[in-house]
């Protein structure tokens, strides 16, 4: 679990990095999706810029 936790800023590092190149624009509505659905629009907002 712990090792999970911290392997998620280098998903995300990498999520972000595909959605700046554009190479992914599936993955990036299901991330808004998820983020929003959760509460979690800061963070879909950070991860945009």
């Amino acid at each position: 679990m712990l090792s999970a936790i911290h392997a998620l800023p280098e998903i995300f590092v990498k999520l972000r990095d595909q959605i700046h190149a554009g190479s992914n624009p599936l993955l990036m509505c299901t991330l808004y999706y998820i983020c929003y659905d959760h509460g979690l629009p800061r963070s879909a907002m950070a991860l945009s810029k």
